[in-house]
């Protein structure tokens, strides 16, 4: 019944909860939600809301998602899908986007990583500056892409041995 839905307003609430619980504490209080969350001021050409899903562990709920009015998904955790469908394409997999994909922090792949273009780059360096490209039938290409005369391109094969005695292979 509110007449001046603001940012941030509450407009509806399903809340989960065992007020009866014998063992008290945490075991009374809301463990799980589902709100209806206004992302702006209303007006005549604006209802922008979200949804918050709230859990508990050993607290009140709290969100760990919520799906914007833009069609956004933010996860607080983990998404875990199945782990049975190997992607053998850029179309199948348990975990597919068609469109780009980043990543903030360090990716590890636990099997192979299948480059599916016969001109797929890979770029190295905040500025891209060396890349290394399939060149389709042929092989790889490594480069630098600064022009100057003092920016070579260097490769370095290093081993992590600590004790090379004679006719190691290094």
């Amino acid at each position: 019944g509110e007449t001046d839905i603001a940012a941030d307003d509450v407009i509806g609430t399903i809340n989960f909860q065992a007020p009866d619980e014998g063992t008290g504490t945490d075991a009374i209080l809301v463990c799980a939600g589902i709100e209806a969350v206004s992302e702006g001021d209303f007006a005549a050409n604006n209802n922008a809301t979200k949804l918050s899903f709230k859990t508990a562990a050993s607290e009140a709920a709290s969100e760990k998602m919520s799906l914007s009015s833009g069609g956004n998904l933010t996860v607080s955790g983990r998404i875990i899908v199945d782990d049975t469908t190997d992607a053998t394409s850029t179309t199948d997999g348990s975990l597919q986007t068609d469109g780009g994909l980043s990543v903030a922090l360090d990716a590890v792949i636990g099997d192979d990583l299948l480059l599916k273009s016969d001109s797929s780059v890979i770029h190295f360096g905040t500025d891209s500056e060396v890349t290394l490209t399939h060149v389709a039938d042929k092989g790889l290409t490594l480069k630098h892409t600064a022009t100057a005369d003092d920016k070579p391109i260097i490769l370095t094969l290093a081993t992590g041995e600590t004790d090379i005695a004679a006719d190691d292979v290094i």
